[in-house]
């Protein structure tokens, strides 16, 4: 349809189901535990493609030119390195939940697609 607005969200739920349909991408553990943590991805083998051709792109932009050495660390860290760098204290995603059905949502998510703010930073606590 000429003129209809699609939200961010929308869009993102709309690669979302196709990526799983087509099995490039799954979150991990979302069918069995819904408070699974975000960030933690199985690859199906066209997703894993995907994935290395990002990467790949990123180490011919980034780490060629610059002569600089590429290194990889661990997915998960121990409680006390997040603690340390004051990742605990100072970084977290605010949430909002529904009284009713007891749903939460990530603030910053709700107000862009309900509202068509942008970024959490704009609205006052």
């Amino acid at each position: 349809m000429a003129g209809t607005r699609v939200s961010t969200h929308e869009v993102f739920q709309n690669v979302m189901e196709i990526a799983q349909r087509r099995g490039f991408f799954w979150p991990a553990a979302r069918d069995l535990y819904s408070e699974a943590p975000a960030g933690f991805w199985i690859y199906g083998p066209l997703g894993i493609k995907i994935k290395n051709k990002i990467v790949e792109a990123w180490r011919n932009w980034i780490l060629k030119p610059e002569g600089a050495y590429e290194i990889e660390t661990p997915s998960l860290l121990p409680l006390t390195i997040f603690r340390a760098s004051g990742h605990l204290e100072h970084f977290f995603d605010k949430l909002v939940e529904c009284n009713q059905c007891h749903t939460r949502w990530r603030a910053d998510e709700l107000l862009e697609d309900k509202l068509n703010l942008r970024g959490l930073e704009a609205v006052s606590e």
